[in-house]
């Protein structure tokens, strides 16, 4: 479920009390009289959703529990892009990364076709070695999230 409290989660501090806590409380637990921006609740938000994402959930179930929380199902939706969008960078470097050992198993598996070994070692490297190529230029040109 999104909004709840989990470790991971960002905290807001109140200026009255100085006590730290989830901007899903809504109001300060201490005092009950500061309450948290709507920024520092949707960027609470953004921080959820990603977590979310991570851990597997969907962008439906996310939506759902977003809606069932009282938010818009545009806000819904424009929290969620803003998560995928922040996400990106990193699943665009690891792509990269994917690319590159793609390249290398393709040459490795190129020099012992020439040097030791006969073609069943050299397609079956070759091949992971294109597999992961492939994926990671695809990955680290789109940021797309393979799961």
């Amino acid at each position: 479920m999104i909004g709840n409290s989990r470790g991971g989660g960002m905290l807001v501090r109140c200026p009255d009390c100085n006590v730290e806590f989830s901007p899903s409380l809504g109001r300060c637990p201490r005092c009950g009289i500061w309450a948290p921006t709507e920024e520092q609740c949707d960027e609470f938000q953004i921080v959820q959703i990603q977590s979310a994402l991570t851990d597997g959930q969907t962008v439906r179930q996310i939506r759902d529990d977003l809606i069932s929380q009282g938010y818009e199902p545009q806000v819904a939706q424009d929290l969620i892009i803003a998560a995928k969008d922040r996400m990106r960078p990193g699943h665009r470097r690891l792509g990269m990364q994917l690319a590159f050992k793609g390249l290398l198993l393709m040459g490795v598996s190129s020099l012992l076709y020439v040097t030791l070994f006969g073609m069943v070692w050299f397609y079956g490297l070759f091949a992971v070695g294109l597999a992961l190529f492939i994926v990671g230029v695809i990955k680290g040109w789109t940021g797309w999230h393979l799961q």
